[in-house]
């Protein structure tokens, strides 16, 4: 039969390779990458976080609320955020772009709000001993505010998110005591909580309440956004992004992507021409692949093939056995 080869994986939308699968999570990783530099640039460190005194500073209101969520102020910081977010995108190939986007819409609305209630009453902040004293936990509290930044939406990805979807793959013992792979991680996230110190820590823990009234919401109540906001958002920020189905759901059977097996479209039956004889990929349109049969896995498998890699090669072939042992040889070189 005639032989048709695999499609490489291209990157979705701009930037580089590591955020497929995860077009919300390379929209949050570029989004603070690119408030970051613009606040350095514009020399503006002072007028992007919540305080007191600037949440009510006329025609500042907005601008701190979006800012005060993405920017970043110190080179040291940043370079954790953005690898926090980076290494936190599997966190939504398990979840689902949809359920993911969802929580962190949230978790987000509820922690801006948080702050903005700390900043808005002083009486309040008084009273929970954050600030207004010489021993609060956050000096000149009035003046200084919460660091900016996305603290909030990084914790409410550590906890509980990156703590129960992702798996402990190595473990490493030290005086005795055993740690898993995900503890550089979780300390990664206290170095960044911990940069401003309290100012910092609030939003961090802000973002942990978010982040449960998420899940309650979502898991528990199960709220899902309505259909012609996921609509408009695929149309808009899916385009941006190349996401053609606006993510779907998360993983299934080891959390890759469900395959496709490329079918052509139809043509004039005809004298056939160098075209037909040499087929891109192009001309070939992405359509549901039936399950690969297990013998089919097995024998791929025990050829030395990985599993997913047997299933995606059989879900491109149309399940050929023969063509997907091919389409692996030839990645295999």
């Amino acid at each position: 039969g005639e032989r048709v080869a695999a499609p490489k994986t291209s990157t979705m939308g701009f930037g580089p390779q590591g955020f497929r699968n995860a077009p919300a999570s390379k929209l949050l990783t570029y989004g603070t990458a690119a408030a970051s530099l613009l606040t350095h640039y514009s020399r503006a460190h002072h007028r992007v976080g919540l305080t007191p005194r600037g949440l009510f500073a006329r025609g500042e209101l907005l601008s701190r609320w979006l800012t005060s969520q993405f920017a970043f102020t110190a080179p040291g910081e940043a370079c954790f955020g953005l690898y926090l977010l980076h290494a936190l995108r599997d966190v939504e190939r398990v979840r689902g772009t949809r359920a993911h986007a969802t929580r962190l819409l949230i978790a987000a609305v509820v922690s801006l709000g948080i702050q903005t209630l700390l900043c808005a009453d002083v009486r309040l902040v008084r009273w929970l001993g954050l600030g207004g004293s010489s021993n609060a936990f956050i000096q000149n509290f009035e003046t200084t505010g919460f660091a900016p930044g996305p603290h909030s939406l990084v914790a409410a990805l550590l906890f509980p998110g990156f703590l129960a979807t992702q798996p402990t793959t190595q473990t490493f013992t030290v005086a005795g005591v055993r740690f898993g792979d995900k503890v550089f991680t979780l300390l990664a996230g206290v170095r960044l909580f911990w940069s401003h110190g309290a100012r910092s820590v609030v939003p961090a823990v802000a973002g942990v309440v978010g982040s449960l009234v998420a899940e309650w919401a979502v898991t528990g109540r199960g709220w899902t956004p309505p259909e012609w906001a996921c609509a408009l958002t695929r149309a808009t920020l899916g385009r941006a992004l190349g996401v053609d189905d606006g993510g779907g759901g998360g993983r299934r059977g080891g959390g890759r992507a469900a395959a496709t097996v490329l079918r052509p479209r139809p043509r004039p039956r005809g004298r056939r021409d160098a075209a037909a004889d040499n087929r891109r990929v192009g001309d070939f349109e992405p359509a549901p692949a039936p399950p690969p049969p297990p013998g089919a896995v097995e024998t791929l498998t025990s050829m030395g093939f990985d599993e997913h890699d047997a299933r995606r090669a059989l879900g491109m072939c149309g399940n050929d056995l023969e063509a997907a042992t091919d389409a692996l040889l030839a990645d295999a070189r």
